[in-house]
């Protein structure tokens, strides 16, 4: 079986926060199609009955799309196996469950209704609605999964649809499944919202910042209720939050409270000053990247506290004539000792991490400003320009003036510069 090919399908989907499940011949695994929604209502509910009905009606070739009762949409298909036998079928999979509009108690107490369902299962299903995302372009995602399954299963799909609402699952009728007392569907919701934004904020701890976004997108599925009058209010108060979070869980990370305070006093001026939802939405990305680099560039957990100390200090002193001979005797400790227990916690020799330190501040000036390759030197704690030049292109390659020419080609630089 193409694992690669399915894992491929599947990260494309997350995007738009669509689950995609192999049920691989094992009804077990049917309970995954509706994110156990049925298992959770029902003390009574089997999926064997669904998955025998699917497993005879979904053709090798067809991309299949099915309306259950509950008003949620699903896609299924097949997969190849590893098996050269033309007459296999291959593994099924569905895609969803996804919703074309966000429901409301209004709509969710009607599919109550026509279920007859009792009324007290109200909370829950509301809290359930909340966390299926919402596809209005039904049409353009189906082509979207034909395309990209035709792609990657080298099989060429077409679409169907099943003709009658929910007729891929047993009827749900109160006197044939037993509704459990609780369903603790909302309880089980916030829970997985919580492990959710866990999730996100241990990949920002660890500057992870692919792993950061991809929960950032599971989470935004969430329809959390509304804590002010108005959307771009309700926005603000949740971009808040975010920014207190990953505040405190950069410091966690070991990042110096000087580079946080300024970073999320950049972010709380940005989000009182964009006055649409939209902006916000974006600049919660920018959030969660620049905390992620935040941590890659300055986190120092794990380390001992003479480390840390030097840390900061080269941070904050870079211009200054810095040395291992300058800590060791600030420490009070021999060189040898310290540049043993520098290399072993940060994995670089200081007088290394001291260039590291020095060249990144002087990348950002050459991004940033058009001063002179002399004048940036000489900012970054370089009193040899020509010292400065080897140790630039050693690092990136390339010497300052030519990394200048690649951001302004058209611009008369002064100073000295190879």
């Amino acid at each position: 079986m193409p694992a690669s090919s399915l894992e491929l399908l599947t990260k494309a989907l997350s995007i738009a926060n669509i689950s995609v499940h192999l049920i691989a011949g094992d009804p077990a695994g049917l309970c995954q199609m509706d994110n156990r929604l049925r298992a959770m209502l029902f003390e009574n509910f089997s999926y064997a009955e669904a998955y025998d009905f699917l497993d005879r009606r979904v053709p090798a070739d067809t991309l299949v799309r099915m309306r259950d009762e509950f008003d949620l949409l699903y896609l299924f298909l097949r997969i190849p196996t590893d098996s050269d036998e033309v007459s296999v079928a291959g593994h099924l999979v569905s895609i969803g469950p996804f919703q074309t509009m966000q429901h409301d108690r209004d709509s969710v107490l009607a599919i109550i209704n026509r279920a007859r369902l009792p009324g007290r299962l109200l909370p829950d299903l509301c809290e359930y609605y909340n966390t299926a995302p919402v596809i209005s372009e039904v049409d353009s995602l189906e082509c979207l999964v034909l395309y990209l399954a035709s792609g990657l299963f080298q099989r060429q799909y077409h679409p169907a649809c099943f003709p009658d609402t929910g007729n891929a699952l047993p009827p749900i009728q109160a006197k044939e499944f037993v509704v459990r007392k609780d369903p603790q569907i909302a309880r089980a919701s916030v829970e997985q919202r919580y492990s959710e934004e866990n999730a996100l904020l241990l990949a920002i701890a660890s500057g992870d910042y692919e792993k950061a976004m991809a929960c950032h997108t599971k989470l935004i599925r969430y329809h959390i209720r509304a804590r002010a009058d108005t959307p771009l209010e309700d926005q603000r108060h949740r971009m808040v939050i975010m920014n207190s979070l990953c505040r405190k869980t950069v410091e966690l990370a070991g990042v110096h409270p000087l580079y946080i305070d300024e970073l999320s006093t950049h972010f709380a001026t940005e989000i009182n000053r964009i006055g649409n939802p939209e902006g916000l939405d974006a600049l919660m990305s920018d959030m969660i990247r620049e905390y992620c680099f935040l941590v890659k560039n300055h986190a120092m957990k794990g380390y001992s506290d003479v480390t840390r100390q030097i840390v900061s200090y080269i941070d904050f002193h870079y211009t200054e004539e810095l040395s291992l001979r300058y800590f060791a005797k600030m420490f009070n400790l021999s060189r040898t000792y310290l540049s043993d227990l520098f290399r072993k916690e940060t994995g670089s020799t200081l007088t290394d991490f001291i260039h590291q330190v020095r060249l990144r501040h002087a990348i950002v000036l050459l991004n940033s400003s058009t001063l002179s390759v002399t004048a940036i030197a000489t900012s970054c704690g370089y009193n040899d320009v020509n010292y400065f030049i080897r140790r630039f292109k050693k690092a990136y390659g390339l010497s300052p003036r030519q990394y200048q020419n690649t951001l302004h080609p058209s611009a008369t630089r002064r100073g000295t510069g190879k």
